[in-house]
């Protein structure tokens, strides 16, 4: 497939670049460049002077959860239902824009179930990398959700459990948090060998581990352990960010998060007590982000997607909260790309457009950089060279690819 005749966004040096073409190939970008320099390969398809970027990357989703005011209210569901709840998500994932998930906590695994079932080509959705169901100490924050573990025996077992039933990332809660009732939102969780056996266990067998972490004390402990990822990371000091920087961790701040749950408040239906930690939190997550930019750590976009309020689909309005609170329209951009390629370890196929990878494609009506809000109406998308169907068409979310 040739493309053609549109203008390239490139993520990495924030260059648009007008009259371009690309080769796609297995999926796979085989060419790229000006058009003059176009190879014969067949019939073009003429983009029209679009805009054209990298499919964007979401560190942070729960396929499993619908955005209900309260997901406590909701977590009985089968291991059936969830698949096919989550599946439905996944494609109004794909559909806005969003071409690679991290899902971080499905209460059956039921995010697993997803990637087997995209990635073997039965389902229309983006490239799912799932952390099985989220481990937490007992009455921590997401018992309601996850699995409850206490000791370092504990701790190892469990990661070994959600490792053997296929997760890729582990997910812990280092701290309280903000939809767990009677969970202090800075307290830590886990002690610092219980957290480090974790980490260890994983890393034995291949995996990175995000840590929801709010609280100076709670991201501490998590990055001494060896944690990589740190979501949400309010209320970040110099020494965390120190360590951020040192350990090569990324800062995925999920300002939509927050956003939803007191935008929306009591009225929507959102418990108090959720909405007052939210509340008393979100000011320092928008300055933990600042400070995070400031001082050079690596910052990935995740939404929380699944959370009161915080519908699956793009990541624009993640963009347009981090541009407020202090992001340059570029790093935002980045933010969606090539750093949350980096945070979750494929940098080397996806995150970029560049010959050799995967063709993950966004194809916009004008420039991101003019208005972010072109990202919540593409034109078009692409993942690994197949153009995502409408999700409310046979090819949907229970649809065959390419049938």
């Amino acid at each position: 497939m040739l493309l053609r005749n549109f203008n390239l966004l490139d993520v990495l040096s924030g260059e648009i670049r007008e009259g371009w073409s690309l080769q796609v190939e297995d999926g796979r970008i085989f060419w790229i460049g000006e058009e003059d320099r176009v190879p014969g390969a067949g019939e073009p398809v003429d983009l029209g002077g679009a805009t054209v970027m990298p499919g964007l990357i979401n560190c942070h989703v729960h396929l499993s959860y619908g955005g209900e005011a309260d997901p406590s209210t909701r977590v009985n569901r089968g291991a059936g239902e969830e698949a096919l709840v989550a599946a439905r998500h996944a494609c109004q994932t794909l559909n806005g824009g969003v071409t690679t998930v991290r899902d971080c906590g499905s209460p059956t695994r039921a995010a697993t179930v997803v990637r087997e079932a995209v990635s073997r080509g039965r389902l229309a959705g983006p490239r799912v990398l799932s952390s099985g169901r989220l481990i937490t100490m007992t009455g921590g924050h997401g018992h309601w959700t996850g699995v409850e573990v206490d000791g370092a025996d504990g701790v190892r077992t469990m990661v070994r459990e959600e490792i053997k039933h296929g997760a890729d990332w582990i997910k812990f809660a280092a701290s309280g948090g903000v939809l767990t009732p009677g969970t202090l939102l800075g307290a830590p969780s886990f002690t610092a060998e219980e957290m480090a056996a974790g980490v260890e266990a994983a890393a034995f067998l291949g995996r990175r581990v995000a840590a929801h972490a709010i609280g100076t004390e709670g991201i501490k402990n998590a990055l001494r352990a060896g944690v990589t990822s740190i979501e949400h990371g309010s209320y970040l000091d110099a020494e965390a960010i120190e360590m951020m920087l040192e350990r090569d961790a990324t800062h995925v701040p999920t300002l939509s998060a927050y956003y939803n749950v007191i935008h929306h408040g009591v009225e929507g239906g959102v418990p108090q007590e959720a909405v007052n930690k939210a509340a008393g939190a979100h000011e320092d997550n928008r300055n933990s982000l600042v400070r995070s930019l400031e001082a050079g750590v690596n910052v990935a976009v995740g939404t929380d997607a699944g959370t009161p309020f915080n519908s699956h689909g793009g990541v624009a309005l993640e963009l347009e909260l981090m541009v407020d609170a202090g992001a340059s329209p570029l790093q935002a951009l980045q933010s969606g790309t090539i750093n949350a390629a980096r945070n979750l370890g494929i940098e080397s196929f996806c995150g970029s457009i560049e010959k050799g990878k995967s063709a993950d494609l966004l194809v916009l009506d004008r420039s991101p950089f003019e208005d972010l809000n072109v990202l919540r109406e593409p034109r078009a998308v692409m993942v690994a060279g197949s153009w995502a169907p409408p999700c409310d068409t046979p090819e949907g979310p229970l649809g065959l690819l390419g049938t």
